[in-house]
């Protein structure tokens, strides 16, 4: 972790998952770009009701997610899905550059001809919400 992004987030996230832990039981945090987990690990932590979908489109950092939530124990209450949430359902172009997987898109920001295309099936995150029911509290997106 690094930069102010990270920091602030923190911040932010801990003060929420207090703040809703005195007033009400459940909290759903949504932790679109999860990575490998860290905010998704983290929740749980701070408020022993929270619930988390964690969204992660790139197939390494998604494998490393699964393993993370096994390892932290948090099977029931971390939930990973290996989809690309866009603005339309399409079947999208996902560039990943080679050595740097965090530059990961939907277009070749990396401006490299170094990279991995894959294709990808995208979903919004409304659609994904009517299919499964959740409305969350907190949303991380990056």
């Amino acid at each position: 972790m690094s930069g102010f992004y990270d920091k602030y987030m923190i911040i932010t996230l801990v003060k929420f998952a207090q703040a809703v832990s005195k007033r009400r039981k459940k909290f759903t945090f949504f932790d679109i770009g999860a990575n490998v987990g860290y905010y998704s690990m983290l929740s749980p932590k701070l408020n022993s009701s929270c619930t988390v979908f964690a969204f992660e489109a790139l197939p390494l950092s998604f494998s490393y997610l699964e393993k993370n939530i096994i390892l932290n124990k948090f099977k029931s209450r971390v939930f990973a899905h290996n989809i690309l949430l866009a603005d339309k359902v399409i079947n999208a172009n996902f560039f990943i550059p080679l050595g740097n997987q965090s530059n990961a898109s939907m277009l070749n920001v990396s401006k490299t001809n170094s990279f991995k295309k894959i294709i990808m099936k995208t979903s919004t995150l409304d659609l994904w919400n009517l299919k499964n029911n959740q409305k969350p509290d907190f949303i991380k997106c990056d």
